[in-house]
């Protein structure tokens, strides 16, 4: 289904073409919602890391926005990037260059090995549990929600979400690809890749991510800036690893 709503992209745009200019800035408004709440907050740093606790509303708020990113379940997201972590950069990793170009193309973002023959285990799977009806109705889930926007207004089913899920879903496969362009089993030295630095839904600190994957902030050299480890701070209750942020940080 990403990889439907990724080739249908086009007719988005076109059906938005002669609307008020108001409503692609409502779209550019809700892109960075799905990309950096929906994504980075929460099904990256939030679901799969649990880099740290939030509040009921909070997780609600942030659990709306993945949701309607149309990028995978707390428990299917974490399953594939749990695996993309294990095999990163090999023929194993589900996804980027290891991958080939084939993956900016969801339908290609699966694990490419039998889960029953090399089992991944995790705690963090166990702990999402409670998430398995967000799974199990995912697409019904999403249908009723993009309904409930159409009744509200046409406009606003295109543009607070159509259009800017889509985006969506198109960054993030290619910042994932520039993510470790410069990485990989072959590169002899891996390094951040600061090809999205100036991009502020891209983490582009993506090395140290690697070796530290739960860690808050990653902005761990001079330099360096975190921003969706900032924008998490709006959400926050309690860092589950401050204690290693500030010993890395030292």
């Amino acid at each position: 289904m990403p990889t439907i709503i990724q080739l249908l992209t086009p007719l988005a745009v076109v059906l938005g073409l002669g609307a008020e200019w108001y409503w692609w800035i409502v779209a550019v408004v809700f892109f960075l919602a799905y990309r950096m709440i929906g994504h980075g907050v929460g099904l990256h740093r939030y679901y799969c890391h649990k880099q740290f606790t939030i509040s009921r509303f909070n997780e609600w708020f942030i659990g709306w926005f993945s949701l309607m990113s149309c990028v995978g379940s707390p428990s299917s997201y974490t399953l594939v990037h749990l695996v993309h972590h294990k095999y990163t950069d090999t023929p194993l990793d589900p996804h980027g260059p290891a991958n080939g170009i084939r993956s900016i193309l969801y339908w290609f973002w699966n694990p490419p090995l039998d889960l029953e023959k090399t089992p991944i285990f995790t705690r963090r799977l166990t702990e999402l549990m409670p998430y398995m009806w967000i799974h199990n109705f995912y697409w019904p889930l999403i249908a009723v929600n993009a309904f409930v926007l159409y009744l509200i207004s046409w406009e606003l089913f295109l543009f607070a979400w159509w259009i800017p899920m889509s985006f969506t879903i198109w960054e993030l496969v290619f910042s994932v690809y520039i993510s470790h362009w410069h990485l990989g089993v072959h590169a002899p030295v891996n390094h951040n890749n600061y090809t999205g630095r100036l991009l502020p839904f891209h983490e582009y600190l993506h090395r140290t991510h690697h070796i530290y994957p739960n860690l808050g902030n990653q902005a761990t050299g001079p330099h360096e800036f975190d921003y969706t480890y900032h924008l998490c701070k709006l959400f926050v209750r309690e860092w589950r690893q401050e204690k290693l942020d500030e010993t890395i940080q030292t």
